[in-house]
């Protein structure tokens, strides 16, 4: 969904509401949880790295839930403490944050060299 939806912040992304939300890493486990500042979320476990799909209006995803790249975790909204419907994407490695925009262009990259790769 990267490619359809503009980057706004470091780690919000504007997002009509009802906009699937796609995991990008390799094969990982995932739950859904919800707070007052995040709302409705769903965390997504890449062996040291976690991403956070936050502010959704549906998670759909339960607890152990095998989640693949491309598959549908959530549909954005705009639940817990945000101003209108956005995705807000929240990266960790262990416990740091990381801005996710480096781990979204690490993703575009070697999606495009492992695609040149496969055109040789």
């Amino acid at each position: 969904m990267v490619n359809t939806i503009l980057a706004k912040r470091v780690n919000h992304i504007v997002a009509k509401g009802g906009n699937p939300a796609c995991p990008k890493g390799s094969k990982s486990r995932g739950f859904s949880r919800q707070d007052r500042v995040s709302g409705k979320y769903v965390t997504v476990r890449h062996g040291d790295f976690s991403v956070s799909y936050c502010h959704l209006s549906e998670c759909r995803v339960a607890r152990g839930d095998c989640v693949r790249p491309g598959d549908v975790v959530g549909i954005s909204g705009n639940t817990g403490r945000s101003t209108g419907p956005h995705l807000h994407l929240t990266v960790r490695m262990g416990r740091r944050h990381i801005n996710p925009g480096i781990l979204l262009q690490f993703i575009d990259k070697t999606r495009q060299q492992a695609l040149e790769k496969l055109s040789e």
